[in-house]
């Protein structure tokens, strides 16, 4: 029992940033910028060393015209 709740706990935690990288993506596509911006900077908390969120998030700012 206590195993199954570990397993779906853990599922829950990657699902997590998943959908977020998700909502990112839509957000690039609508070409909303600061949310594109706020997702970013969620997910870089999630995995802090990554370039391609760094690469995302610094589109992110090009595209909201802020100085990042």
């Amino acid at each position: 029992m206590i195993a199954r709740l570990l397993v779906f706990g853990a599922a829950a935690a990657l699902a997590d940033p998943m959908a977020i990288y998700d909502q990112a993506l839509d957000a690039r596509k609508e070409g909303d910028a600061l949310r594109l911006l706020h997702l970013t900077g969620q997910l870089l908390e999630y995995a802090p060393a990554s370039p391609p969120l760094h690469f995302l998030h610094a589109e992110a700012f090009a595209l909201s015209g802020r100085a990042g």
